[in-house]
This record gives structure tokens, C-alpha cells and sequence, in this order.
């Protein structure tokens, strides 16, 4: 029932600001995705986030995944501004939202894995 509602839109009618407020309020879940994805990042290559001393390698490392959320919730804005131009759809949000997730989560495991051959 939640995730039938979290990837849907319920009618194809809408106006900017509800298809802004679907986005916006999904954004939620997607940060929630992201941070998680940095935490288990930082633990599989062994970092621990409250032990890292600023200014040595493993900060940089944690510097790239914070930025990289940042960059990818900017990119997660053009979910809604394309949205915006496009004819209306009950499919083309639930699916550029699950790609975000998937195309994020993807950009996490690779990087973390470059990461961890590069550091073990």
C-alpha cells in the first residue's frame, strides 16, 4: 500500500504546483536512500563517520560522498522541471523516480567499490 503510493500518480490532471509537491515530497525518501547509501559506503570501506579526522584521505572520501548527494539532488530537481514540459503522464513520474533511485544508488556502489580497491 505505501510503496503503491510512493510510485504512483493518482490522476493526470494536475497542476504545477502538485506535480512540484509530488516530487518535493519524495525527495524525502530519496535523501533518506542517499544517506543510507553513504553510511553503508563509509562502513563497508571501513570508515567510521565520527572517527574521521578532517584534512586526511578519509575525509576527502567522505567530502565526494556528501558532495555526490549533493549533485544528485540537484539532478533530482529536473525530475520535476521536466515534468513541468512534458504532456502529462500517469507513468512518467513513478518511472524517472524509480531511475533516480536505481541510476543513485548504482553511482554509489560503483564509486564505493573503486574506493575500496583503491584503499585495501
Amino acid at each position: 500500500m505505501f510503496l503503491s503510493n510512493i510510485f504512483s500518480v493518482k490522476k493526470i490532471e494536475r497542476t504545477r504546483f502538485q506535480i512540484i509537491i509530488w516530487w518535493e515530497l519524495r525527495r524525502i525518501l530519496f535523501n533518506l536512500i542517499l544517506l543510507t547509501a553513504v553510511y553503508f559506503s563509509l562502513k563497508i570501506i571501513g570508515l567510521n563517520i565520527l572517527e574521521i579526522e578532517m584534512g586526511n584521505g578519509e575525509y576527502f572520501i567522505f567530502l565526494i560522498l556528501i558532495g555526490l548527494t549533493l549533485v544528485l539532488n540537484f539532478i533530482y530537481s529536473f525530475g520535476w522541471i521536466s515534468e513541468l514540459f512534458r504532456k502529462r503522464s500517469l507513468t512518467f513520474a513513478p518511472k524517472l523516480f524509480k531511475s533516480l533511485i536505481l541510476v543513485s544508488l548504482v553511482i554509489f556502489i560503483t564509486l564505493i567499490s573503486l574506493f575500496y580497491l583503491i584503499l585495501k
